[in-house]
């Protein structure tokens, strides 16, 4: 009789738990896939960084967020690669993201890293843009606005830059995805 209890009581625990599990809001189940992110470089910006996000939502509240941040520079491209493992929530035009793990790197050329070395000038500007996202936080909060079910704009609170995304069909690669792909692989995913 005392197992029948202990048995019946532990079974009601388990589908209590099962009972509040995390319900999609729509707009959650909306954003569930493969999305590119654009953010232009600001028109009056001394360091004019454009950045592309490839980001995959997945319905069990995960999400793999890998990007390029880039300044054009006369000598080439200065790159840094992000890529980023989170747990995500969406509702009311707010998401937020809870990172379990990060990585950032700089992805410059062979060439372009020669040049950094040897400029005091593109070494500031390199260690200034790494810096930052040492201090980044394991939270973070964005302000969204579904335009379509394949398109949105999201506000970067910490940042306070607002990107342009799209939904991207299944199997489709943009060039700005298989660059960072290829950056990925290049220099190790998370």
């Amino acid at each position: 009789m005392m197992r029948k209890l202990v048995l019946s009581s532990l079974v009601a625990v388990l589908l209590s738990g099962c009972a509040t599990a995390h319900q999609q809001t729509e707009q959650e189940k909306a954003l569930v896939g493969d999305w590119i992110c654009h953010v232009k470089p600001a028109a009056k910006s001394p360091l004019p960084v454009e950045h592309f996000d490839y980001v995959t939502y997945h319905a069990d509240q995960t999400v793999l967020l890998r990007g390029i941040s880039q300044i054009d520079t006369k000598e080439g491209w200065m790159r840094y690669l992000l890529q980023a493992k989170a747990k995500w929530q969406a509702s009311d035009g707010k998401l937020s993201y809870d990172f379990t793990d990060r990585l950032f790197k700089t992805a410059h050329s062979p060439q372009v890293a020669k040049i950094i070395e040897q400029s005091p000038e593109f070494k500031e500007y390199d260690k200034e843009f790494v810096s930052p996202c040492d201090r980044c936080g394991d939270h973070l909060d964005m302000k969204i606005k579904m335009k379509s079910p394949t398109r949105m704009t999201n506000f970067n609170t910490y940042t306070k830059e607002t990107s342009q995304c799209r939904k991207l069909g299944a199997g489709e690669k943009t060039k700005e995805v298989k660059l960072i792909e290829k950056l990925v692989k290049e220099k190790g995913s998370i």
